[in-house]
């Protein structure tokens, strides 16, 4: 099991469709990588395949400064990007250098497993503080943060700011993944939590083929997933959850088939 994958600087858009579908089979979580953009309308025509190096405006093609850019809207709940690029400093070449922001993603999601939970977000003043970078190459305005992220126009957008807050620092300010449409997916907190339950469940699940299919198998299920589900309400990851399995999920037709079937309903904390 992973739970998120990332290609820093690699733009191609088959790299980028080709970790996103890896990552939609495996319950993970894939960052998306814009290249060296100066602007955030730039990022977002990138996202949503229409951004043109050579001609600004024009239909995405082919370009020797981006090689191959989607040639389409990127629409996906297990992917996430953000924009701009960061500055460090070098020790090795004792100088400064601009790169990818993936890497202080990586240090946030890091950051918020180890002091918190993965259903915490990690943005926000609280949790999105970029602890390595002294710069960031484009701080967006609010006005262009609304055009960023969210309902703009007829398109949700998902492109989750970098912002420079004077005296405050440097913050990762949104948690959107890039589903374009209003679901419990579309922020990152509830898509890793729900990943987790994913692995946990697939987990937990082997222990109950070749087992007898009647209603004492059917408590053992439902009490397996409470075991799942419960600490996580507790600790604030899911709002509420219900589970059903019994004769209604695992009908007569369904036990024939042998198979056992149990639903069940999450309602995920919204931030």
């Amino acid at each position: 099991p992973l739970n998120f994958l990332t290609a820093p600087g690699q733009y191609h858009r088959q790299i980028q469709q080709a970790g996103i579908e890896l990552c939609t089979a495996r319950h993970a979580s894939w960052i998306f990588s814009i290249p060296d953009l100066d602007h955030s309308d730039k990022a977002v025509a990138f996202t949503n395949g229409e951004y043109n190096a050579t001609t600004p405006g024009g239909n995405a093609v082919p370009t020797i400064d981006v090689p191959y850019p989607p040639l389409a809207v990127v629409d996906s709940d297990q992917a996430f990007c953000a924009h701009t690029w960061v500055n460090y400093f070098d020790q090795y070449s004792n100088a400064d250098v601009w790169e990818p922001p993936e890497g202080d993603i990586y240090a946030r999601i890091g950051d918020v497993d180890r002091n918190y939970a993965p259903w915490f977000p990690i943005c926000g003043i609280r949790r999105g503080g970029l602890a390595n970078t002294s710069a960031i190459k484009y701080s967006p305005t609010e006005g262009e943060r609304e055009r960023m992220l969210g309902l703009y126009g007829q398109r949700i957008e998902v492109v989750n700011p970098l912002v420079d807050f004077t005296g405050e620092g440097l913050f990762l300010y949104g948690e959107s993944t890039m589903a374009r449409r209003a679901t419990a997916m579309d922020r990152l907190h509830s898509r890793w939590t729900a990943n987790l339950i994913a692995l946990e469940l697939i987990r937990s699940g082997r222990s109950f083929p070749f087992e007898l299919n009647d209603s004492i198998l059917w408590r053992e299920i439902s009490a397996t997933v409470d075991a799942i589900l419960r600490p996580i309400k507790a600790q604030r990851g899911i709002e509420d959850y219900r589970i059903v399995c019994d004769g209604t999920t695992t009908t007569p037709a369904v036990a024939a088939q042998k198979r056992a079937l149990c639903k069940i309903f999450i309602k995920f904390t919204e931030t």
